[in-house]
Formats: C-alpha cells, sequence, structure tokens
C-alpha cells in the first residue's frame, strides 16, 4: 500500500499535499447513473428470500450477485427432475445467468457459502463444446459456474469458427434437444440426448461491450437465453461494521441441496443416461397469469414500443417466468406436481425485472470503452487500502488486464481525474519514504 507522507511546504519543495491548497473537486459517475440496475426484487424470490438475505449480509456482494449464485445452484439441483409446462409446451428448468460485474464483487463468497454440498464433478468453472460432452456423458446434469465468464466468452470455445459451435450446443441444452458434436479424429457425430445445463457467468464490462455488438450471439438467440443483469457494485462500502451474520438459512439452504440431490434422477436407461423428466403443469391460477403477461410483453413488442429493439429478449419472458417459478416451486416441494399462482407472480416479477434489465445493460455496452475500463478501475481503486497509489502499482494489480500497460492506465487515470476522483500529485511527492515521479491520491475514501 502506498503511503504518502508529511512534508513541509514551501516554494522550494516539491509539494507532496498540494491538494489542501486547491478545494477538493467534487465526483461525477464515471458512467450514467441510469447505467446501473434497479434494486433487484429479493421479495420475489419465494423459498430463496431468506438465504439470499443471509448471503448478501455476510458477504456484503451485490444482492441481484447473491440470488444469481442461488438460484442458478437450485435450477442445477432440480433441472433433471422436471421440466415445466410453458405456454410453448414442457421446457427445461434450466436457467442461465449472467451477472455484469467487476472482479472482486465475491461471487466466488456468494457460490462458497451456497455450495458446500455439491459434490465433486457436479459443476464446471470452464467450458469448451468438447469439455462438455465429456462431463455430460458422465453427469447429465451439469452446472457451469463461473466469476471469470470473460475466459469462456473470449477464449478458444467463442473463437473463430468454435464460436457457431458453441452457440448451438449451449442453445440446444437450454432447448432441452439432443446436443451433436463431431469427433476430431473420425469426424462421426456424437449425440447426447436427455441433458441438462445450469449456467451462472460473471463478466466484466468490457466483455459485455463486445458480446452485445457480436451480431451472432444475439441473432442466434444466445444472450437473449440468459438472464443478465448489472447490479450498483458494493466496492468500496464493504465495511466490517456493515457485515450482518446470519448463517442459519445459509445451513438450511445446504441441507436442502443435499437432500435435492441426494433423490434419485429420473434414468430409466442407466447406460444412456438420459434423463426423462417429468412434467410440471400449471395451475389454473398460474395459467391465466401467465397468459395475461405473456399478451401484456407481445403488446410491448410492436414498433416504437419499450421493447421492439429487445424482442429476442422479450419474446422469451414468459418462458423465463414460467421457468424461474418452476425452480421456486421444486425447491420448496420436489415433490410438487404444479405450479401455483403464487410461484408464477414470483416468477414473472423475477423475469420482468430482467428484460427491463436488457435496455439499460445493452445501453451500458455501447458505452465508449475507456469510461467502463475507467469504472472497473475506480471501483478497484475504492476496494484498496489507503488513498495514495502508484501509477506502478495500477499497472500491476489492476483486475482487468486491459489496464496492465502503462499507457492505457495512466489515460483511465486522467479520466477518473477529470471527474473527480483522483489527483495526480506533483513528481517529487515523497511516497513510501521515496520521492516518486507518478503518484496520485483518492479524493474520496
Amino acid at each position: 500500500m502506498a503511503r504518502a507522507d508529511p512534508a513541509p511546504i514551501d516554494e522550494s519543495t516539491p509539494m507532496s499535499n498540494v491538494h489542501a491548497l486547491h478545494p477538493e473537486p467534487t465526483p461525477r459517475p464515471v458512467v450514467p447513473v441510469q447505467g446501473f440496475a434497479a434494486d433487484y426484487p429479493v421479495a420475489s424470490l419465494g423459498p430463496l428470500r431468506e438465504v439470499v438475505e443471509a448471503v448478501q449480509g455476510i458477504s456484503q456482494a451485490p444482492a441481484a450477485l447473491a440470488a444469481h449464485s442461488a438460484l442458478a445452484i437450485a435450477s442445477l439441483a432440480v433441472q433433471g427432475h422436471a421440466n415445466v409446462e410453458t405456454l410453448g409446451g414442457p421446457r427445461p428448468l434450466s436457467l442461465y445467468f449472467l451477472t455484469i460485474a467487476a472482479s472482486g464483487e465475491r461471487k466466488s463468497t456468494c457460490d462458497a457459502l451456497l455450495s458446500s454440498s455439491l459434490p465433486y464433478g457436479l459443476t464446471v468453472t470452464e467450458a469448451t463444446v468438447d469439455g462438455l460432452f465429456r462431463s455430460l456423458r458422465e453427469t447429465p446434469s451439469l452446472g457451469l459456474l463461473s466469476d471469470e465468464g470473460g475466459q469462456f466468452l473470449g477464449g478458444y470455445a467463442m473463437a473463430g469458427q468454435n464460436q457457431q459451435r458453441t452457440l448451438a450446443v449451449f442453445n440446444d441444452l437450454w432447448q432441452g434437444k439432443t446436443i451433436r458434436t463431431a469427433r476430431k479424429a473420425t469426424r462421426d457425430s456424437v449425440e447426447l440426448a436427455g441433458r441438462r445445463l445450469a449456467v451462472h457467468l460473471m463478466v466484466q464490462p468490457t466483455m459485455v461491450r463486445k458480446l452485445f455488438a457480436a451480431p451472432l450471439a444475439v441473432g442466434s438467440g444466445f444472450l437473449p437465453r440468459f438472464l443478465i443483469c448489472e447490479p450498483r457494485s458494493m466496492i468500496g462500502t464493504r465495511l466490517h461494521a456493515n457485515t450482518v451474520s446470519n448463517e442459519a438459512p445459509i445451513a438450511a439452504f445446504n441441507d436442502r441441496l443435499k437432500a435435492v440431490l441426494s433423490a434419485t434422477l429420473p434414468i430409466p436407461d442407466l447406460e444412456t443416461g438420459i434423463l426423462a423428466p417429468r412434467t410440471l403443469r400449471l395451475s389454473d391460477d398460474a395459467r391465466r397469469l401467465l397468459i395475461e403477461w405473456s399478451d401484456m410483453i407481445e403488446q410491448l413488442q410492436a414498433p416504437g414500443r419499450i421493447y421492439s429493439v429487445h424482442a429476442g429478449y422479450a419474446s422469451k419472458t414468459a418462458e423465463q417466468a414460467a421457468r424461474l417459478a418452476g425452480v421456486l416451486a421444486l425447491w420448496r416441494d420436489l415433490g410438487a406436481t404444479e405450479v401455483s399462482g403464487k410461484d408464477m407472480t414470483h416468477g414473472f416479477s423475477l423475469a420482468n425485472y430482467y428484460i427491463s434489465e436488457v435496455a439499460r445493460a445493452a445501453g451500458h455496452a455501447s458505452l465508449d470503452a475507456d469510461l467502463v475500463l475507467a469504472e472497473s478501475l475506480r471501483c478497484w481503486l475504492l476496494g484498496r487500502p489507503g488513498a495514495h497509489f502508484l501509477t506502478g502499482e495500477v499497472i500491476q494489480g489492476a483486475l482487468s488486464r486491459e489496464i496492465r500497460d502503462k499507457r492505457t492506465a495512466e489515460r483511465l487515470l486522467g479520466i477518473l481525474a477529470d471527474h473527480g476522483w483522483v489527483q495526480k500529485l506533483p513528481a517529487g511527492t515523497v511516497v513510501d519514504g521515496a520521492a516518486r515521479t507518478s503518484a496520485w491520491r483518492l479524493t474520496v475514501r
């Protein structure tokens, strides 16, 4: 941690506290305030509400991140047991989540608190098509949980000709279809039927810009299958005094997870491992509500209406609501035979939040790349102890690889200075006992 030593001020010495001679700048948002998410509808999480509040209280991660961890794990646990009735027929209970957040937002902490009962091999953190086939051959119900989603979205699986193949497999898994690939050596087709995949990826804002701008990712329906949000960062506010420790709901969640996972999956033929899940039907109330909401969302996709440019996402809102409601219903009672009206109300409240988020997230993705990187750097700086730092510390320690060169670091620090978040100290300022040529001070702690 860089520390500036006090030094006397006169006309012949560098002024280590030159900032005291000028009024403090008032920091301005680096990205527009509307670029951040609304409060997550925690009250609509039904049987998962208490544990999400407990995880958020302990980790001080964004509530949306804790909710995504809980919902993804719940989806993983129940997706092999049942499909859910939708207005378009039975669909898997598999949920795909995409959390837009900088590294350091404590996704790993949330996952760790909620996954103590997950056996080895039930989840993966990296996924190529070939790797998924190997895992799904052994484990018909799988979870892809990664706080380095950028490595997947920007790596081998999505590079060049691999992208179309990867998107097709993920789309088919979400639909519950048979997935296919070809052996490289013989080019023979390999098929796997009756498999399920739950996904939670956390990606940095800079990666999202590329993803939303990729025609194939959007046009193929890959991104519209995800429940996407970008919660407001908690970095810089996570004080120990604010920690609320309530471990009982977390223990209860893990006990419930263990019980659900111990239930025998419906696999008639163990040799093929093909799942044969039952269908969780909609109650009369649930169906009536889903039809009303589906019609409302459909009308909002008309030219000039709020979702007209996001029809790919909006058209899946009703199905997402049914999936979310089904996961909540089975988490409460694995033997449930129908989705209640209350569960559907919760499911639509959550799904409506996500479609509302799409327009905001897409707008954020169109922001200037330097502003997005500068915001990421600002969050990282606020999460460090102390007010003083060196340019070299940014280059060596910044969590985003795109910041780790001198020219980029100085450009982004200049943006933060223009917005009032940092102030460059004069050359010669003494920091950690030595005169420095490039030292900075955070104006807000």
